[in-house]
Order: C-alpha cells, then sequence, then structure tokens
C-alpha cells in the first residue's frame, strides 16, 4: 500500500515538473511600448502570437517582417525576458511621421514621355493604418490628380478607393483626353481585385495632307469598365501566378450617337519551371464594332505586339496577339533575366476577316535588368522575320 502511495506522488511530482517546464517555454505576457498612435490590436494583429501559447524564437524574425510590411514604423524590436510564469514578449515599435510627401516619377505611354510629379499623403489615420492621398502631376503633355483612401486594418487584406482626373496630349495628333477615372481595389499582397469605371471627353484634329486631312475637330465622349483579377507573386518579370483583365468602352459622338464599341480580353499565365526558370504566357484581343477612327486604330511592331516588324507595318481595329516567354533569372531576388520570346498575331479590320492566313510570327531572345524597384532596361534582339534590336526603358521611383 505504501509503495503504490509512493508512486502515486512520485509520478505526480514528476507530471508538476514537467508542466511547469512546459508552462516556462509559453508567453505569459506581450507588452506593446512606443505606440504612440497606433492602436495596439493592429499591432497585435499582425503578430499573430497570442498569451498562452508555446513560444517558438523562430517566429519571432517573421513577426518582426510582418510589422514593418504594415509600413506605418520606422523600426520594431520584439525582445524576450524570462519569468517564472513563462515568456515575456517586449515589443518596442517606432512610428513613422503621419504626414509625408514622395516624389512621382514614371513614364507615360500617352505620351510617349517621362512625367515627374508628387504624392501627399497622411500615414495610419485613426492609428488603424488607413491612408489618405493626393497624386498630382503638374507640369508637361500629361497631367493628373488624384485623390485616394487606403485601409489596411487587417493585415492579410486591404481595400482602396480612388477617383482621378488625367489630362494629356498626343503629339502625333492634335489630340487632348480628359478622363474622370473612379478606382476600387481589394486583395492581399497577392491576390488583388481591381474595378476601374471611367468617362473621358476626347478632341482630335488630324490635318497630314499625305495621309488624312478631317476639317475641324472631332469630338467622341466614352464610357468605360475594366476589371483586373492579379494573382502574381511580384510586379515586374514574376515567377509564378495569372493576371486576367476584361473591359468594354462605349464611343459617344457629340449628339450622343455610338461611334463604336470595344471590348477587351488579357490573361497572363507564369510559371515555375527547371532551376527557376519561367515560362510566361500572354494573350490578348481586343474586338471593335463600329466606326473607328484613324486615331482609335491599333498598331504592330515594338515590345507590346510582334516585336519583328516595325511600328504601323500592319494596323486595324481588332486583333489578337499570343507572345510566349522563356526566362531564365539572372537575378532571382529583383526579376532581371535573360529570355527566348515568340510571338504570334494578327491584326484585321473586321473581326470575321481573321483567319490562319493572316496571322504573322516572329521570334528572338532579349535581357530584361531591373535598375531599381519598379525602374527597368530591355533589350530585344528579333531574329525572324528579319534581325532588329530594340530598346526600352521605364522609370517609376
Amino acid at each position: 500500500m505504501t509503495k503504490k502511495i509512493f508512486s502515486t506522488f512520485l509520478i505526480f511530482i514528476i507530471f508538476s515538473q514537467l508542466y511547469s517546464l512546459e508552462n516556462k517555454q509559453a508567453i505569459s505576457k506581450i507588452l506593446i511600448y512606443g505606440n504612440t498612435k497606433t492602436k495596439e490590436t493592429i499591432i497585435r494583429r499582425a503578430l499573430s502570437l497570442k498569451e498562452g501559447q508555446k513560444f517558438d524564437p523562430d517566429l519571432i524574425e517573421k513577426r518582426k517582417k510582418k510589422l514593418m510590411d504594415l509600413k506605418i514604423f520606422t523600426h520594431v524590436e520584439i525582445e524576450t525576458k524570462k519569468s517564472d510564469e513563462g515568456i515575456i514578449l517586449l515589443v518596442i515599435v517606432k512610428e513613422k511621421s503621419a504626414i509625408f510627401i514622395t516624389p512621382h516619377i514614371g513614364y507615360a505611354e500617352e505620351t510617349y514621355k517621362s512625367f515627374l510629379g508628387f504624392k501627399l499623403g497622411y500615414n495610419n489615420l485613426s492609428g488603424k493604418n488607413q491612408e489618405l492621398w493626393l497624386t498630382a502631376i503638374p507640369l508637361g503633355n500629361l497631367k493628373k490628380i488624384e485623390f485616394g483612401y487606403q485601409n489596411n486594418y487587417y493585415i492579410d487584406f486591404f481595400w482602396r478607393i480612388s477617383l482621378g482626373n488625367l489630362w494629356y496630349r498626343n503629339e502625333f495628333y492634335d489630340f487632348k483626353e480628359n478622363r474622370l477615372v473612379g478606382k476600387i481595389l481589394m486583395g492581399n499582397k497577392i491576390s488583388k481585385l481591381e474595378t476601374n469605371l471611367w468617362a473621358s471627353y476626347e478632341k482630335i484634329k488630324i490635318d497630314s495632307s499625305s495621309i488624312l486631312h478631317l476639317a475641324g475637330p472631332e469630338e467622341l465622349f466614352k464610357l468605360g469598365i475594366d476589371i483586373t483579377y492579379c494573382s502574381k507573386d511580384r510586379e515586374i518579370f514574376p515567377s509564378k501566378g495569372i493576371v486576367a483583365e476584361t473591359g468594354f468602352y462605349k464611343a459617344l459622338n457629340k449628339d450622343w450617337k455610338t461611334v463604336y464599341d470595344r471590348s477587351t480580353f488579357r490573361i497572363s499565365s507564369f510559371f515555375n519551371l527547371w532551376k527557376s526558370s519561367v515560362l510566361a504566357l500572354d494573350l490578348k484581343s481586343t474586338i471593335s464594332e463600329g466606326n473607328v477612327p484613324i486615331y482609335d486604330r491599333f498598331y504592330f511592331g515594338g515590345l507590346s505586339t510582334l516585336r519583328g516588324f516595325s511600328v504601323q507595318t500592319y494596323s486595324g481595329s481588332n486583333y489578337i496577339v499570343l507572345t510566349s516567354e522563356y526566362r531564365i533569372p539572372i537575378d532571382k531576388r529583383t526579376g532581371t533575366s535573360f529570355y527566348f520570346f515568340s510571338d504570334l498575331g494578327s491584326i484585321t479590320d473586321r473581326k470575321k476577316d481573321f483567319s490562319i492566313q493572316n496571322f504573322k510570327s516572329n521570334f528572338g531572345l532579349g535581357l530584361f535588368w531591373v535598375l531599381m524597384e519598379e525602374s527597368t532596361f530591355r533589350i530585344d534582339l528579333n531574329i525572324s522575320p528579319k534581325f532588329k534590336l530594340i530598346l526600352d526603358y521605364r522609370w517609376k521611383f
């Protein structure tokens, strides 16, 4: 009887010690310092750690990165302290300034020129990681102003709404466009869904005796919607994911009668293959119904369509293009790559004229160099149907 009591007591002692040891490896408290403005719930949600949870030192660096990904702190430290109750986590943060102003530099395909502007914003509104901003491009052929709001309250999900006005002139024709765009964007760091509702007013005057003469300006009003889904892993030269886009707009004359309708479709897929190489496939098409004016036609040639042909070699109101690239990364971190490419496409005035005989093709090789986060330099060397070198660059800060 004495042996049984002693054995039971010994087992109780052993389990008590094991429980005490296990308890000392658990998180007993999470203390947060330095957040004079940010709500504590924002920080705790990003940490994804709870009191009573088993302590894992490997998670500390990951949680620090997650807090920095909120983009409202300049510095984050997580210290640990042992106590009789368990592990105490001391989370120390240093917040960014609420008001910020940054340069806005990029390349506008509408005017084929670089632009310079600024972005003024208020960061971490109400301490809930919300943002208000104003983007303005006041100089040059392209002018833009945009107001926006973004809610990052949930670290793995955000939504954004903005309203902007874009005005630009194209020097190829006497062309002016004034466009009002409302955007709704939602998603996480990888998958995003964007909807654009837009209305534009265009005034065009073409006066070229060798091509065409229009007496007086033409005016068009356009109403459209664009929907985009994106799940690629990075913006420039992604290694996996898809991008799907569709859109429709109606062009009206000054009497509010339909001039033409246009619908667009695009899907891009990226497949990670052997030794981090990537196969990228891009299929895009545009179908138009009605009398499309010359300035709204499409032209083959250049980096975005058939690279082996000179710009304006082929033109039309309807097109379909399939581009394939096999990319061999030079720098996996930035996306800098060497690649082989092949393009196949057709462009016609009427959609019923699409046929196998009308398709043109080309192939070649190229180098895509990422200079900074979104600034790139690209060289395409086309081999077929003729030897041709194409250079392209994009600057964005």
